[in-house]
């Protein structure tokens, strides 16, 4: 009758990205995230860690600690 769907069976393992500034390297931000094991490529990959990282800023798990002037 129905054929039965198949569920994606990738498995999913976590990722690490760390994000820093262009102009300040030492600025950085590391994130943990989900993607598959394998069949994910390189920019697919940092298509996953900039949602996360937006997701995580939009469900503010991720908050302004401190708010300074930058000495020059």
């Amino acid at each position: 009758m129905y054929k039965e769907l198949k569920k994606d069976t990738w498995e999913q393992v976590y990722w690490r990205a760390t994000f820093m500034d262009a102009a300040t390297p030492d600025m950085q931000i590391t994130i943990e995230f989900l993607a598959p094991k394998e069949r994910a490529t390189d920019i697919q990959l940092q298509t996953l860690a900039v949602r996360k990282l937006e997701q995580m800023i939009y469900n503010k798990s991720i908050k302004i600690k401190d708010i300074e002037p930058v000495e020059t």
